[in-house]
């Protein structure tokens, strides 16, 4: 008889503010968007993972969410894009494909294919339409093609083959032209009307990571510290544009430069490298950057005088760079920043920022068959928005008003657990934070603060508390329906604690740690109502126990130890049962069978073995992944088996035939961990 198998498909992602792949913008306010939303609120799009994300700004709550069928295969969001007034966005994908959606009717306007690698740069022409009142916007990818596409029409105009040698990092349409920017260390402008390039500028010392026009500047950062201005004139011999240079101005700090923004009035430049801080410069007109010039003349004048040395000439002095712009103000973060953008229609001076440390989210899969679901971390970058209100001049301050934060973990995801009716879905993360998610909506219900580095945590006691171990050796147990701290053990453990396990025999709950030690644990409450923990038992073991497993039937508890090795001790009485020999490095994730006949081990020499519990023999060695196997874990009263791995990929196992069923793949990064669900969803 032929075996059926659960066929597992991409649900949806949950968890992410912003992504990895390209920066989040603020979105321009017309006069829909005033209408729908007021003149106090600012709006932002984000890519997260393969979606797109519209925040509202003054209450951080999600504004709308697109994602479409296809997106999975799409992959990621690798570049965003907003139309002038705000009422669309143009997002990118990795497979090369464009979407645009409308923010006011949160739908899917258009479908564009024409690249076949990553989508890297977008722009609207002009912030929307062109001079002969069409709406374009023109893609570069990470080949180095260019194409303009005709929304309205929903075909490309026209493809630039070989516009670049390498990839192309930003790109501008301005007045029937094309301005690109690229790797290879090149500037570029190209004729709509004729498909040609009319000119190339080079002098950047290596690869051209940002550029940006405002009025009639432009600005480039590459890998120095210095930011290159250019001016837009009208080219003389032909009916377009040509840029001449102005010179160049330094930022604070030696990375490159990333991200260069102007404001809407192009009164104001931000620009930031890859450190902690940003730079804010005022930009001057062109009457204002005259006197500078004269300024700079008469300085340099007196200092000729002084030095006895002939008068230079009066005309001498160009404008320059230094002439237009002047530095404003440094702005120091705590986290490295990966975009930045203005916030316009504000009585102060405001800027959205997006980090780029650590960020987490949870992924769910969803089999046809049976409707179980399979939860699974992936860690990318850091997960917030933030926007500063910045005092300029002396004694300018500096406040955060608005922190989006809370739809998503602030650090890597070390565990996650569910309840028995799949209700509920528990996150603890490296941030000091345990999160608890509605599984089916992706709806953060409650954000809980932890004392520490969060490692594994479970339900205990029927699911009325959830007890959670950390890197420094805390347990800290909550009250999973309030929220509530109950109790917390400072020294629980020596070291990290790795694992945490229930008994089905009691409402106690078991621990592993580094110092080498298994600790049995139950919960107490005294007269007053007040919970403390208490040791019952300690199996000391001659290495550190990386993690830990108890039967079903409460019959043997099995630990991982740094020696390899996997040994298999009875619940009852810790004497030794059985020791599993045969990886070649330490065993970094364990499972055993509802049934309680099989163990399945996934080890750092990226391999998993299956094990038959009654005399210990190893069934069956898989060489599984590419890295190191993080985490394994049968499918409720089956054989069925789910490995993860450093890779990014998550493999689905029939471990009685020792046959692959499917490879699910799109993970954006290694996972730590898979729970499936337990009932059908």
């Amino acid at each position: 008889m032929v075996k059926a198998y659960l066929r597992y498909q991409f649900d949806k992602s949950f968890g992410v503010v912003a992504g990895v792949r390209c920066g989040s913008e603020v979105l321009e306010k017309g006069e829909e968007l005033r209408r729908r939303y007021g003149n106090r609120v600012n709006l932002a799009v984000s890519p997260a993972v393969e979606t797109v994300l519209v925040w509202n700004l003054r209450s951080g709550s999600e504004v709308a969410r697109f994602v479409n069928d296809g997106a999975r295969e799409a992959g990621e969001v690798t570049s965003l894009s907003a139309y002038g007034d705000g009422t669309r966005v143009a997002a990118g994908y990795a497979d090369g494909s464009i979407r645009t959606w409308s923010i006011v009717e949160s739908k899917l306007e258009g479908i564009f294919n024409g690249h076949v690698t990553a989508v890297t740069s977008l722009a609207w022409a002009n912030g929307g339409s062109n001079p002969e009142g069409e709406t374009l916007f023109a893609s570069g990818s990470a080949d180095g093609e260019v194409v303009l596409w005709d929304p309205a029409a929903e075909k490309g105009r026209f493809r630039i083959h070989g516009a670049h040698s390498n990839e192309i990092t930003a790109l501008r349409v301005i007045a029937g032209h094309i301005i690109t920017a690229s790797k290879d260390g090149l500037l570029k402008i190209y004729e709509i009307s004729t498909q040609s390039c009319v000119q190339t500028v080079v002098g950047h010392p290596g690869e051209v990571w940002s550029m940006d026009v405002g009025n009639d500047l432009l600005v480039t950062g590459s890998i120095d510290q210095d930011i290159r201005v250019w001016k837009l004139v009208d080219a003389t011999d032909r009916n377009g544009i040509k840029l001449t240079p102005l010179g160049s101005f330094e930022r604070e700090g030696s990375s490159r430069c990333i991200c260069l923004r102007f404001n809407k009035a192009g009164t104001m430049l931000l620009g930031h490298g890859t450190e902690k801080s940003i730079q804010l410069f005022h930009v001057r007109n062109e009457t204002d950057a005259k006197k500078h010039r004269r300024r700079r003349r008469a300085r340099r004048e007196a200092k000729s005088a002084s030095n006895d040395q002939e008068d230079q000439p009066a005309g001498d002095l160009e404008l320059e760079a230094v002439d237009f712009f002047h530095h404003a103000r440094s702005v120091k973060t705590d986290y490295k920043v990966r975009s930045a953008s203005f916030l316009e229609n504000q009585q102060n001076l405001r800027i959205m920022v997006r980090y780029s440390d650590f960020d987490s989210s949870v992924a769910r899969k969803r089999a046809h068959l049976r409707n179980h679901s399979v939860y699974r971390q992936v860690h990318m970058h850091h997960n917030l928005l933030e926007v500063l209100e910045i005092g300029l001049g002396h004694g300018g301050t500096l406040k955060s008003v608005m922190l989006v934060d809370k739809p998503g973990d602030r650090g890597d995801i070390r565990s996650l657990t569910m309840t028995s009716d799949d209700s509920a879905l528990l996150s603890l993360s490296s941030a000091k934070t345990l999160k608890v998610w509605n599984p089916v909506t992706g709806v953060c219900l409650r954000t809980i603060e932890t004392v520490g580095y969060g490692l594994c945590c479970k339900l205990i006691a029927a699911e009325k508390f959830v007890v959670a171990g950390f890197k420094a050796g805390q347990v800290q147990i909550f009250d999973f329906s309030s929220g509530v701290e109950v109790c917390l053990a400072e020294t629980a453990h020596n070291g990290s604690v790795w694992g945490i396990d229930v008994p089905s025999s009691d409402d106690g709950f078991v621990t592993c740690g580094s110092d080498k030690k298994v600790k049995f644990w139950s919960l107490a409450e005294d007269s007053n109502g007040k919970f403390s923990l208490v040791p019952k038992r300690i199996l000391e073991l001659n290495e550190d126990v990386l993690c830990m497993r108890i039967t079903n039937d409460s019959k043997y508890v099995l630990v991982s130890l740094l020696d390899s090795t996997v040994r298999a001790f009875y619940l009852d009485s810790l004497k030794p049962f059985l020791t599993f020999y045969g990886h070649k490095l330490p065993v970094l994730s364990l499972d055993v069978s509802s049934d309680g006949t099989m163990l399945a081990t996934g080890s750092a020499d990226k391999s998993v073995k299956l094990w038959g519990l009654d005399f210990g023999d190893c069934r069956k060695s898989l060489r599984a992944h590419d890295g190191s196997v993080m985490t394994v874990v049968f499918q409720p009263d089956t054989h069925m088996l789910f490995s993860g791995s450093r890779d990014g990929t998550l493999k689905y196992w029939d471990a009685d035939k020792f046959e692959l069923i499917t490879e699910m793949t799109g993970q954006r990064s290694e996972g730590r961990e898979t729970r499936p669900s337990i009932r059908s969803i």
